[in-house]
């Protein structure tokens, strides 16, 4: 990560994520699969299943960009397209049996990485860290 020296909060959290990211590869075992993107993409699944265009608001992404991942993870047999019940026009992306392995996966290496990064800065920070993260924010507006 960068220095200490950075003052934006911004890039800091992305370094951080950066960080993390690369920390639950390292430490997943065996590989997950998943790239970045398709990990993107499950981290913003309901349970049931969810439209292409909310994951794509969630994430912040274009639609396209969601569409085009989702296209690739159904190559890959990560996910599937169901019918969306409230809506015969829609599809809800829905992980399959393969996709939910490769979030386990994924899991434990996210587990293995919040215990290295315990280690490295101490168990407390993490704790304050995830206690200020789990915090209801709020708007972005003023």
């Amino acid at each position: 990560m960068a220095s200490a020296s950075r003052t934006s909060l911004s890039s800091m959290l992305v370094d951080a994520q950066r960080w993390l990211a690369a920390a639950e590869r390292a430490n997943s075992g065996r590989s997950s699969g998943l790239a970045r993107s398709h990990s993107l993409v499950f981290s913003h699944l309901d349970p049931d299943g969810t439209r292409p265009a909310e994951i794509a608001r969630r994430a912040g992404i274009s639609r396209q960009a969601v569409g085009q991942t989702v296209a690739q993870m159904k190559s890959l047999g990560l996910v599937k397209l169901a019918p969306d019940p409230t809506n015969r026009r829609a599809r809800l992306v829905q992980p399959t049996a393969k996709g939910r392995k490769a979030l386990e996966r994924t899991g434990t290496g996210s587990a293995a990485a919040e215990k290295v990064l315990s280690r490295r800065i101490g168990a407390a920070r993490v704790k304050g860290l995830r206690e200020a993260l789990e915090q209801d924010w709020g708007s972005p507006a003023k």
